[in-house]
């Protein structure tokens, strides 16, 4: 009979194997972040327009939308409007939260030259890019001052004639 706990050695071939392979994949990556081969670089565009908000939930449950340089109250989101501002807005003041920041510090709105649109949070160096959101981005850029369409390729055509 044979004995069920009998050990069997791992062939030297699949160690040496298993030891090059781990060797060969800290070279290249140790490789690729000296000299930057093989690394994907995403360059943004300038910022074009930029506009600091605050939002402040009201007694009623809906919540004021404020500019913050001057205080005027761009919209007043009642409580079954908005659904993506304030989804997107809860996330981001419950990440203040978990870092101990209050609402002193405005988020900040951004419109780049090649028309994506982006909020962020300078308090805690957090930002969300709103383009993969498609048209719910415009729930933010309408408080831009260019309410213009998102960027496109006639538009980059159009700016190049002018």
């Amino acid at each position: 009979m044979s004995d069920q706990n009998e050990v069997r050695p791992i062939p030297r071939t699949a160690l040496i194997g298993g030891f090059l392979l781990i060797i060969t994949t800290i070279v290249f990556a140790a490789y690729s972040s000296f000299t930057g081969v093989g690394k994907t670089q995403i360059t943004e565009s300038e910022t074009v327009e930029q506009l600091d908000l605050f939002f402040q939930d009201r007694d009623d449950g809906s919540v004021d939308v404020i500019a913050a340089n001057d205080g005027t109250v761009l919209e007043t989101l009642k409580i079954n409007e908005g659904g993506f501002v304030r989804v997107v807005m809860r996330g981001m003041v419950r990440d203040r939260k978990a870092r101990n920041v209050g609402p002193e510090i405005p988020f900040r709105l951004i419109r780049r030259a090649d028309g994506k649109v982006m909020i962020t949070d300078p308090a805690i160096n957090n930002r969300i890019d709103l383009e993969p959101f498609g048209s719910n981005k415009d729930a933010f850029a309408r408080w831009l001052k260019s309410r213009t369409p998102s960027y496109t390729a006639e538009s980059e055509f159009s700016m190049q004639q002018s």
